[in-house]
């Protein structure tokens, strides 16, 4: 392929990047070596935006560089294959029960393996997509593939157990516990095939050998892969069996030298050293054909490139991060084309230096593939022929840095200005507020004072100009600095007289129209004042001719639909969520407690980037569980349980709601059926959500494919989501609100266990109302229960 050819097929397609609806997709980028100045971005794999929205999350793929085919297993359990030449979608191969989690061709690149939660392996034809067998040998999902060079398969299970196969033979030529917890990730040795290396939740990484001549023999030997912490990629040197690359969740990339022993197993450390940048987990790490660049990609949104050819000082040479679109939290760059040109290796950093500020990049990156140098020179990384094409699959996801904190006074004069014009269509004077949420949305206050409450806040909205507060003298400078006209104070407490006579006077001040003032009096409202403080307010205020009126129609309908800002909080708190989701089979464990497992769980959320978790239920029972309110008691867990963990967590005040079942040990028939049917019933919700359906037909929508009743009994399946963990309005067979671009929902549907026994299940995702749909905030919840 010639350089033009090339330029034609990637180069020629530029993607808008403020095209914001575009979500879910593959991108692809290429650098020109014989131009610096020239760079060729995004390619688009149009046939791939026409696919259910559904199957567009994409959580591994693999590229079979001779044949030109990508691989990608969808959240949709599905593989797609995909010309790359063409950019068409090839076939798409069923057979999973489960989510797949790893696609790997093999080294001649005739068949693809894939992996799945279902504890299956299945093995594909590449040309035609045929399926070729099924193995069966793991007791847990599996999680990680590796080929090696000469046709064996290796793979990784959450339940810390690695099987040997050869591709032909539907059982294992051997299995064994390799670590505590999930095997992350797998390698082979591209210089000694005989030599494979797993990485695994215990903060481990292992070297395993294996003997050619007694297959069932499998020696190996383990060593710290970093700090402690979860390792969760690998690589080895090309080159060098000695050298072996790790990504750890605390965002530290490992070089290790050991000396390797293939006759006895062992694999003795000799040094080490770490490259310090990422922040957050690092998910993938993948050497350079040459051995002499490392690439590594992070939760960060940040892919690095180390320049490694010195591997006793390696040393940063790019970082790539994008600040615009809107990615997966699942990227992988995998691609690499046959050789085309000669560079200097110094002309390549150069090359990748031109991106650096470009900002081609956002995603939490979980996966990376192989940057395509070839070694040429004998030594020094001196020549390459190179043509880098970058291959991302990309989920509906933003990067941390699409959400500012605070509240700008644009926004916050929109809010207002907003209500005011409702409050004239229903001759309102003003509007008084009284509540946390209601007094952040309309004057930015933000604070953790509000639980104390010995102290009222007021916060009027006059019929015209900013808000007035009335408040306590500690809040005087904090309400200086919020979107406030002005500030009046009371010494509190003063039990006589909590601001009442204050408030009186600013309200009886305000320009006389109907005489009436909005209050929060109605459903989804509560005053946060004595209510005899109020009676006497109201007495007062009549003998002005003035009075109160529920207020609540005008703040709940100027609330009800989300800026760009709120969205970007409320999805930046579900991805930590999500991430933090993820990792809950390596925390929570058989034994625990409730109590330990909530606490352990909010750890966990913390970690991942949430400011506050102020909601989080953890409850468990034999074979399911009997409320999802309660608090976690001591009771122990153990196998045969059903745990559910629903969890509000806060960035920046804003809350995103769902939550995660999880089986501790194989879950019982019944119970898997019935997260079967609320499986199915989220999608029926799902592919109602657009503009103009209303809520009561979301609710119908999922009862119907739950055959319960469509005229209730279960209360509410789902609730819109804010700057509280719910709001209005709610997923009820009497709700009559249409749905609006900016809506954000938490589809919770709900289904009992047969047998009268009390027990039920709920699954709960939440989305966006986008113009033409919807997109998920959260990462979908996997079709089978996680165990």
């Amino acid at each position: 392929m010639g350089n033009g050819q090339l330029q034609r097929q990637v180069g020629e397609v530029w993607q808008d990047l403020s095209r914001k609806e575009e979500r879910g997709y593959y991108r692809v980028w290429t650098v020109i070596p014989e131009r610096p100045d020239r760079y060729h971005k995004q390619a688009r794999f149009d046939k791939f935006r026409e696919l259910p929205e559904a199957t567009r999350p994409v959580w591994a793929v693999a590229v079979a560089e001779v044949n030109m085919i990508l691989a990608a297993a969808t959240a949709a359990v599905e593989v797609h294959l995909w010309d790359i030449q063409d950019m068409e979608l090839k076939v798409t191969l069923k057979g999973h029960t489960g989510q797949v989690w790893d696609v790997k061709f093999s080294s001649n690149e005739t068949t693809l393996a894939s992996c799945s939660s279902d504890m299956t392996i299945r093995l594909w034809e590449t040309s035609s997509g045929n399926p070729l067998g099924v193995l069966r040998g793991h007791s847990a999902g599996i999680r990680c593939l590796a080929f090696s060079y000469d046709g064996y398969l290796m793979s990784g299970d959450m339940d810390s157990n690695l099987c040997l196969w050869e591709a032909e033979n539907p059982n294992p030529i051997k299995c064994w516990k390799a670590h505590e917890g999930n095997v992350h990730s797998l390698s082979f040795s591209k210089a000694d095939p005989s030599m494979a290396l797993s990485v695994g939740a215990d903060g481990s990484v292992a070297a395993w050998f294996i003997n050619r001549e007694r297959e069932e023999s499998v020696l190996g030997g383990r060593f710290a892969g970093g700090d402690g912490s979860a390792v969760l990629s690998v690589a080895t040197h090309p080159l060098d069996t000695g050298i072996v690359a790790v990504g750890n969740q605390d965002g530290g990339v490992w070089l290790w030298f050991f000396s390797p022993n293939a006759a006895t197993g062992e694999a003795e450390v000799t040094g080490h050293n770490r490259l310090r940048g990422h922040t957050m987990a690092v998910w993938f790490v993948e050497f350079a054909h040459s051995g002499c660049l490392l690439a590594s990609g992070s939760s960060d949104c940040t892919v690095r490139v180390w320049d490694v050819s010195r591997v006793e000082r390696p040393t940063l040479t790019a970082i790539f991060k994008d600040r615009v679109f809107d990615v997966a939290a699942t990227v992988s760059f995998s691609l690499f084309l046959p050789l085309l040109f000669r560079v200097s290796c110094m002309r390549v950093y150069l090359h990748i230096r031109l991106f650096r500020n470009l900002n081609l990049f956002s995603a939490r990156v979980l996966a990376l593939g192989a940057i395509s140098c070839w070694w040429l020179a004998s030594r020094g990384c001196e020549m390459f022929r190179c043509q880098f094409v970058l291959v991302a699959c990309c989920l509906p996801w933003s990067c941390v840095a699409a959400m500012t904190r605070g509240d700008s006074h644009e926004e916050l004069d929109g809010r207002v200005k907003l209500a005011q014009e409702m409050m004239r269509q229903r001759d309102l004077d003003a509007l008084l507020l009284t509540t946390e949420a209601n007094v952040r949305y309309f004057t930015g206050y933000f604070s953790s004072f509000w639980q104390s409450p010995t102290r009222p806040w007021f916060v009027i909205v006059p019929a015209l100009g900013r808000p007035i507060a009335v408040v306590p003298t500690i809040g005087e400078d904090a309400f200086s600095r919020a979107h406030v006209d002005k500030v009046v104070t009371w010494p509190a407490p003063r039990v006589a007289d909590e601001g009442v006579s204050d408030l009186l006077a600013v309200l009886t001040e305000l320009p006389k129209g109907s005489g009436r003032f909005g209050a929060e009096l109605g459903t989804h409202m509560s005053l946060r004042m004595p209510l005899n403080d109020f009676d006497r307010l109201k007495e007062q205020l009549a003998t002005h001719g003035r009075s109160f009126v529920d207020g609540t129609d005008v703040v709940l309908r100027t609330r009800l639909l989300k800026s760009d800002n709120e969205i970007a909080k409320v999805e930046t708190t579900c991805r930590s969520m999500s991430a933090a989701y993820g990792e809950i089979p390596d925390v929570v464990t058989e034994g625990m407690s409730e109590i330990e497992a909530c606490n352990a769980v909010k750890r966990l959320f913390l970690s991942k980037g949430v400011d506050d978790t102020p909601y989080v239920i953890c409850r468990a029972g034999p074979t399911s569980y009997s409320d999802i309110i309660g608090q976690p008691t001591e009771r122990r867990l153990q196998t045969g349980d059903m745990m559910v963990l629903d969890a509000g967590g806060q960035i920046d005040g804003y809350f995103c709601d769902f939550n995660r079942n999880f089986a501790i040990g194989p879950p019982a028939q019944d119970v898997t059926d019935v997260y079967s049917k609320l499986f199915e019933a989220t999608d029926a919700a799902l592919q109602m959500i657009k503009p103009g359906t209303r809520f009561q037909e979301l609710y119908t929508a999922m009862a119907g494919s739950l055959g319960i009743s469509p005229t209730g009994g279960v209360g509410r399946m789902g609730h819109s989501v804010g700057l509280q963990l719910t709001e209005w309005p709610s997923i009820h067979p009497d709700e009559t609100t249409a749905l609006e671009e900016g809506m954000v929902l938490s589809v919770e549907p709900s289904l009992d266990i047969p047998g009268g026994s009390g027990r039920f299940l709920v699954t709960e995702e939440a989305v966006v109302v986008t113009k033409t749909g919807y997109r998920l905030l959260s990462e979908r919840a996997p079709r089978s229960i996680p165990v």
